[in-house]
Parts: structure tokens; C-alpha cells; sequence
């Protein structure tokens, strides 16, 4: 078994030919692919979570705030009209 180097940075080995070079762009091809997927799943991932602490917020202060106003003597029917006017 032979190894041959060529002018062109290919090495040929009993009739099969390789290139370094291609393998080692593939290489670091594949290696950016794998680090931009991940980058992009925690940061698909910071967004869900924002989006749902987002969401809590709002129904939580929504929440005190009709109960600060059933403690001042607003009644259920009161707030539900309430409600109903907003919109």
C-alpha cells in the first residue's frame, strides 16, 4: 500500500482519493451548523420563557388588583360588569 502525494493537496491511496481540505471545511462546516443550531435553540428558549413570565406578570397584578378592589367593597357583580365595560 502506496501513499502518493499530488501537486493539488489530494493524497491517493490504492485508487481512492481524498482531499484534507474538504474533509477539514466539512469538518468546520458541520461544527457551525452544530453551534449556530444550539445558539438558536437557547435563544428560542429565552424567548418562550420571557413570553411566559410575560404573561404570568399580567395575570398575576391582574389578580391583586381585583382583589384590592373587592377588599375597598367592590362586589363580584360589580367587577364582572366592570369587566364586561372594558372591553
Amino acid at each position: 500500500m502506496k501513499l502518493l502525494i499530488v501537486e493539488d493537496d489530494r493524497m491517493l491511496n490504492d485508487g481512492i482519493t481524498l482531499s484534507l481540505k474538504a474533509d477539514a471545511d466539512a469538518f468546520w462546516r458541520g461544527s457551525m451548523k452544530a453551534v449556530g443550531g444550539a445558539l438558536s435553540l437557547v435563544i428560542g428558549m429565552i424567548g418562550v420563557l420571557n413570553f411566559i413570565n410575560f404573561m404570568l406578570t399580567g395575570i398575576l397584578t391582574r389578580r391583586r388588583e381585583f382583589a384590592m378592589l373587592q377588599s375597598m367593597g367592590m362586589t363580584r357583580r360589580q367587577l364582572s360588569q366592570m369587566l364586561m365595560a372594558a372591553d
